[in-house]
């Protein structure tokens, strides 16, 4: 049965593990000593103790040496550093604490302008918080809030309802739900209100102008200016000059004309009058029937004949009672003359008259301003335009020519230029840069060289890349991805992408890196991670094999030196003790199943002899472990 046996050492070349004595011991040759020297006492006498000297080994041997450099060393042991030798390259990153500065030593300017402070050295602020100066003017951390909220990512949302926000000034400013709805201040000068993708308003200098629509109000509509429009109507139409008194009313199937709050004429599907309860006139068919005279400064005409006109016409001047058989020369007109009296006259000018009433207008009479407007807009529609069809030109003052469509055309095709052409036949060419479109709004838009390479928008909410008539990658809701699986690489072997910031990363096969440098955890969850470097370095101060595990099992680290082994060192948990093992197979769970292992010696230390079995190895296989009295400096192997 194993036990623990005494290590005693004697001889003239013996060994010895402590020399303990009491004067001097002196050796005539040379002294090797394999472990420490511990030396008890103050002095070390060599031939050479020069003061001030130290001793520094060349290689082989401890020579006296003087200090010198950045510090240099007294006899007392006292050391002195140079002046100007402590250099800022030599501090530690902690080496100056708040001890060794005096109360406001730093300033401002002792801080150079590259410095790069890391955060690290900065005191530690909470998740979604950013540092704030109080009304201390001290930086406070603060959690963004109100109109907005800040994610720990240096995400910023706004709030769905803003309550803060006082003004909004931009260049092309654009508001609305979509591109479709929307309210535009692209224009200067003007705002611009879209619905259903097309412009249905817009509001400039002092006018408000509504696209082919109608505006509605249940209220009153008034404006201090003129007011018009192709339609004007409500349920109740009043016009009148900011009197209530005077105006024209528009009822249901009733107008209305008030003066001075006195109805003077009203027109109706029945019972139309023109004047005043007072003064009623009636209107039946195509006859106006007065009641009373009628009285007027300019001229009474009508286009009956002499009996058209019923009772007396009476003027301010002597005039006929009758115009009944009047007489009136051939061709001529009665005309109001400068005596307010009625004198035949021939029609001259730009316009003559025959005795059949016919008018004749005067070659050149008929000028810009004689045009009604609605000389063109009255006339029938054309649904098309030939190429031979005429236009009228002003070529000059007082020279009106012909032009045919197609020359007209071509005309303005010519000068158009900038960022398209026309030609004569109506092609447009796009120049092959364009500097001044900044918005491509459009259903199913398709960007790109031909059908093959393109950027397709046909889905909505969603952008599709092709490439070789192939669609590569799209981009969704919170999504860029390829659009089959496991189809496209994120560059390539010779053009790769510099840095790539991720929040997760979730790899279904392999990863390959040139340099990885992970930040937080590396978790591996298979059953073999495969390291394939020269150099492994590791900054951690512990290892942790057999993670996991509830009870002892063979565990270790397995150097291979062959094709499928190598040497092995751990522990062997059947036994109880660190072993090392020669022919290990690399890929071997245990030790000593392919090969013999020989076990590791373990010194153990106490103020007594030993005496129960080493805990590595126990009775059975602690052979070969040391122990050490430290109280008299035996050494024993259990044997």
């Amino acid at each position: 049965m194993p036990t623990w046996k005494k290590i005693v050492v004697s001889g003239s070349d013996a060994h010895l593990h402590n020399i303990t004595a009491s004067n001097n011991v002196v050796v005539s040759g040379s002294v090797e000593i394999l472990g420490d020297i511990t030396i008890t006492g103050d002095d070390i006498t060599m031939g050479t103790n020069t003061s001030g000297h130290i001793l520094v080994a060349d290689g082989t041997n401890f020579n006296p040496v003087a200090s010198s450099g950045d510090a240099t060393i007294a006899a007392n042991g006292a050391i002195s550093i140079g002046n100007q030798k402590v250099t800022n390259a030599m501090l530690a990153d902690d080496a100056v604490g708040a001890d060794e500065l005096a109360a406001n030593a730093v300033v401002n300017a002792s801080v150079a302008d590259g410095a790069a402070i890391a955060f690290s050295k900065l005191a530690a602020l909470e998740s979604t918080t950013i540092l704030v100066g109080s009304s201390g003017n001290v930086a406070t951390s603060r959690a963004v809030s109100g109109d907005a909220t800040l994610s720990n990512t240096g995400v910023l949302t706004l709030a769905s309802s803003l309550t803060s926000v006082g003004s909004i000034l931009k260049t092309d400013l654009v508001l609305g739900e979509d591109s479709q709805t929307k309210i535009d201040f692209e224009t200067a000068n003007e705002i611009h209100f879209d619905a259903d993708n097309a412009q249905v308003m817009s509001i400039s200098d002092r006018s408000v102008n509504v696209n082919g629509g109608a505006i509605t109000s249940s209220g009153d509509i008034s404006s201090s200016a003129d007011l018009y429009g192709t339609n004007l109507y409500g349920a109740e139409a009043v016009f009148h000059d900011n009197d209530a008194n005077t105006g024209i009313t528009f009822a249901s199937d009733t107008i209305t004309i008030k003066e001075n709050n006195v109805q003077s004429a009203k027109f109706a599907s029945s019972g139309n009058s023109i004047g005043n309860v007072a003064q009623p006139t009636s209107i039946s068919g195509s006859e106006v029937v007065f009641a009373g005279a009628i009285t007027a400064s300019g001229v009474i005409s009508s286009s009956a004949a002499d009996s058209g006109f019923i009772g007396d016409l009476v003027g301010t001047a002597s005039f006929v009672s009758s115009l009944a058989g009047a007489g009136l020369d051939d061709g001529k007109i009665f005309v109001g003359n400068g005596s307010d009296q009625a004198a035949q006259v021939t029609p001259s000018g730009d316009l003559t008259m025959n005795n059949a009433g016919a008018f004749t207008i005067a070659a050149g009479a008929v000028e810009h301003g004689m045009l009604n407007d609605n000389i063109i807009s009255g006339q029938g529609a054309m649904t098309s335009v030939a190429q031979a069809d005429l236009l009228m030109v002003d070529d000059g003052p007082g020279t009106v020519k012909k032009i045919t469509f197609s020359n007209f055309e071509d005309e303005i095709f010519g000068n158009v230029s900038g960022d398209a052409t026309i030609a004569a036949g109506g092609a447009v060419t796009l120049a092959a840069a364009q500097t001044n479109i900044n918005s491509i709004l459009a259903t199913d838009l398709v960007l790109g060289e031909d059908g093959e390479t393109k950027i397709d928008f046909e889905t909505a909410n969603e952008i599709h890349f092709y490439a070789n008539n192939v669609e590569q990658v799209y981009v969704g809701d919170n999504i860029f991805g390829p659009q089959s699986d496991s189809d496209v690489d994120l560059g390539s072997n010779g053009v790769r992408w510099k840095d790539a910031f991720v929040d997760s990363l979730t790899v279904t096969t392999d990863i390959t890196a040139r340099n990885a440098v992970f930040a937080g955890n590396l978790t591996v969850q298979g059953d073999l991670t495969s390291v394939q470097a020269s150099t492994l370095n590791v900054e951690d101060k512990m290892i942790v094999l057999a993670s996991g595990s509830t009870s002892e099992a063979d565990s270790g680290l397995i150097l291979q030196t062959h094709t499928n082994s190598g040497h092995g060192f751990g522990f062997d948990a059947s036994i109880g003790r660190w072993v090392v093992e020669s022919g290990s197979l690399i890929n071997a769970t245990s030790f000593g199943a392919s090969a013999a292992a020989e076990y590791m010696a373990i010194v153990s230390a106490s103020a007594a002899d030993p005496s129960a079995a080493p805990r590595y190895g126990g009775t059975s296989t602690g052979h070969g472990n040391f122990a050490v009295n430290t109280s008299d400096g035996t050494v024993w192997v259990y044997a």
